[in-house]
């Protein structure tokens, strides 16, 4: 796996020689806008995982030696994701999940890829879903999808299509599966919602 590091640097290069190219005016103040822009982003990203470091080890959470190897992986892989343009809010519940493998003695980077895999393309209004699915089964409820509707529509949701359309674009996931019903389809939220709930912040994402 390319560091984030050399992938950046990749990209300001790329950018450089397009705006050379084009014949761009300013084009190297551009470029070193687009580098200034990667550093600051790789910064941040740095400072979230601090942050939820320090979290979890005010709750008593403690990383041990033999979590280094699993943990640069993990590091390697959050960096991978900021290279990829991942939106900050599922940075940083990439970097919760860290924190929660570790709490809940699951800390092996298999792990972490799994949740990564399904946080890094999450659109905001999938966040908000699955945070909602997350607060609806931890509470019990057991017909999600009709109380999700209740919840969501018409705000933010204007329609039942348009949650419909998240949930089936969420179905990538493998945490939503669709299911026809009498009236039409429905949308099953599996636990792997409450696993990931278990981890990192979804409700606040």
């Amino acid at each position: 796996m390319p560091t984030s590091q050399t992938s950046a640097l990749a990209v300001v290069a790329i950018v450089k020689d397009l705006l050379h190219a084009l014949h761009l005016p300013g084009a190297e103040t551009l470029g070193a806008l687009v580098e200034k822009e990667i550093e600051e982003r790789n910064k941040a990203t740095f400072e979230i995982l601090l942050q939820e470091l320090q979290s979890a080890r005010d709750e008593g959470v403690t990383f041990e030696e033999n979590d280094v190897h699993d943990f640069v992986q993990m590091v390697l892989r959050l960096y991978d994701a900021v290279s990829k343009g991942t939106a900050r809010r599922n940075l940083r519940l990439m970097s919760q999940v860290i924190t929660g493998l570790k709490r809940h003695r699951l800390f092996e980077f298999n792990n972490f890829q799994r949740w990564t895999n399904v946080l890094e393309t999450l659109t905001r209004d999938e966040n908000l879903v699955l945070g909602t699915a997350y607060r609806l089964k931890n509470a019990g409820v057991q017909d999600v999808w009709s109380a999700l509707k209740e919840a969501l529509v018409p705000e933010p949701f204007k329609t039942n299509v348009e949650l419909e359309a998240v949930c089936a674009a969420l179905a990538r996931t493998g945490l939503v599966l669709p299911a026809s019903a009498w009236d039409g389809m429905v949308y099953v939220f599996n636990d792997g919602v409450v696993q990931l709930g278990a981890l990192a912040d979804l409700e606040n994402a």
